[in-house]
């Protein structure tokens, strides 16, 4: 069967030129607020090759003073401290996991000794405690750990493609082969399915232990090692000195989850960014793709193995379309799993329609009036800020998050599965002794021209269509448009894989051709072919 943030690109891993930090603030505080866990949380990135920033002394101010002077913005030098994104992932995200309020105080020194001195942060990535940790993780690992996933994923499929095929690695079962050309008994195993699931897995748990792509360290700003959890002097500079390392953030990287709307800290850092760095990129990254991906991922493995039982029970032979029912029937829990998924999605765009200053949390009355004295100061008004969230942010928000198209890394991991289904089988052809146009039929017609090229359109529709009707209908209809999207797909693929066997058996040309057309589908629908040709049109057209 069928973010990450780039390190190649130099614009995205250094600080803009045209910023630069303002003076610094160092907060001498008189009070210490105990309750942290309305504070605001964020990551950011930086480069080890930093623009050349002087930040000049300035006297030192308290938090009171800050709120007088509307001096919200001033950098605190001496705390800019950072640790790498990848090395906050270490022990299994135990950083993340697990809010600073609740550790002890020998814990909470262990996080500070991680973070190191820094001048400028390239990504300031803010979230909430509110939202689980390992969520969090999870969405981190998959967006700085799927390229490396997806290589060491393909490399061994492709090792145990060779070792199977070979019968280096055991075989036990058998596959029918019932092909005009090939008729045969043929050794049989899942190990390019199992290696395809067990590597993802395991190349994403290592992907934070391996350097950066480009051999570049980035340094993120995480509130739990970056501020000091264990002095409350230090703390409290470093709170109130959040503006300040937001001036000095070239990107601000905003996982959002559903309770992150209603934090007034977040809000303060949506509205200082864009103040502070009126050309910086705001990237919206929600934690429900990462979960999203990750149920697809292993429903496809589990269809895969599904389909491996069928072949290897031979019920393949004279009940095949009973036989793609039941190892297709497991799209339907993935299909209203992710149309409930989708809701987080338009929840988002119904909290920044409606979105209302006063009705964000905030656990202490003196930040609530030093966060909306500085919104105050900057925007001029509630009303003009509000408009501000409803209107550009709200647009410059959807437009970078992708929604609801998942990475191409992602989708490449759940095709993965798909392909590693039809390697098996190819696997199995290759010890059987198939002739090798056999076995290039199956490659080109099976495992690319279905399982890649076909398979990808029929994945990203089948996501559209959850998206498009995520809305809860009443009673059994609910589960009805599930079941109905689900036939969607299982039409369009079975349809592909009938058009794929029917190729095979005409001839190594109309196999050919079959990938080919497949191909053209993919690139049309899935890499922004007919953008391109429209864009294509419009230049060559006569004005």
């Amino acid at each position: 069967m069928g973010q990450t943030t780039s390190c190649c690109c130099d614009e995205e891993e250094k600080p803009p030129d045209d910023f630069v930090p303002s003076k610094r603030a160092l907060a001498d505080l008189d009070e210490y607020e105990d309750d942290q866990d309305d504070r605001p949380e964020e990551v950011e990135a930086s480069q080890s090759s930093e623009p050349d920033v002087c930040i000049p002394e300035l006297s030192i101010l308290s938090k009171f003073d800050r709120l007088a002077g509307n001096t919200h913005l001033e950098v605190d030098a001496e705390l800019t401290r950072g640790i790498s994104l990848r090395e906050s992932l270490h022990n299994f995200g135990s950083l993340w996991r697990q809010s600073p309020t609740h550790m002890d105080r020998e814990e909470q020194r262990k996080l500070w000794s991680l973070s190191r001195p820094t001048r400028t942060f390239n990504i300031f990535v803010s979230h909430t405690w509110r939202t689980a940790g390992r969520w969090k993780v999870l969405s981190l690992l998959f967006q700085t750990g799927s390229h490396f996933s997806l290589a060491c994923s393909w490399i061994c499929v492709a090792a145990t493609v060779v070792l199977s095929s070979t019968q280096i690695l055991p075989m036990p079962f058998t596959y029918s082969s019932n092909l005009p050309e090939f008729q045969a008994e043929c050794p049989f195993a899942p190990w390019p399915l199992a290696a395809g699931l067990l590597s993802s897995i395991i190349a994403l748990l290592a992907s934070p232990y391996v350097p950066d792509r480009c051999g570049r360290e980035t340094t993120c700003f995480i509130d739990v090692a970056s501020i000091n959890q264990a002095d409350p002097v230090l703390m409290e500079r470093g709170v109130y000195g959040i503006g300040g390392f937001l001036q000095v953030s070239g990107e601000l990287q905003v996982l959002w989850s559903g309770a992150y709307l209603s934090r007034l800290w977040c809000i303060f850092e949506l509205a200082a960014f864009r103040i502070s760095n009126p050309s910086g990129r705001i990237r919206l990254t929600p934690i429900f793709i990462e979960v999203g991906l990750l149920v697809v991922m292993l429903f496809t493995y589990l269809i895969g193995f599904v389909f491996f039982m069928t072949f290897a029970l031979n019920f393949h032979s004279g009940l095949r379309l009973a036989c793609w029912g039941i190892a297709i029937s497991p799209t339907i829990v993935v299909v209203h799993f992710m149309r409930l998924h989708v809701r987080t999605k338009h929840r988002l765009v119904s909290e920044l329609d409606s979105f209302d200053l006063d009705q964000a949390q905030c656990s202490s009355d003196f930040d609530r009036q030093f966060i909306v004295s500085g919104i105050l100061h900057w925007y001029g008004s509630k009303e003009a800020f509000t408009a501000y969230v409803r209107g550009p942010l709200r647009s410059e928000l959807l437009k970078s998050s992708g929604m609801p198209n998942m990475p191409l890394p992602y989708l490449l991991l759940i095709i993965l599965g798909a392909m590693s289904s039809s390697l098996t089988t190819l696997s199995a052809l290759w010890a059987g002794g198939a002739p090798v146009e056999v076995v290039v039929k199956q490659l080109v017609g099976g495992t690319f021209g279905l399982e890649f090229f076909w398979f990808l359109p029929c994945v990203k529709l089948t996501l559209y269509l959850c998206d498009r009707f995520a809305a809860r209908r009443l009673g059994i209809c609910d589960f009805t448009q599930s079941v109905a999207i689900f036939l969607v797909f299982f039409g369009l693929y079975y349809a592909g894989d009938e058009l794929s066997a029917l190729a095979r058996a005409m001839g190594m040309l109309p196999c050919f051709l079959w990938c080919c057309f497949a191909f053209l589908i993919c690139w049309l629908f899935c890499f922004r072919g007919l953008e391109r040709l429209r864009r294509f049109t419009v230049r060559s057209s006569p004005t």
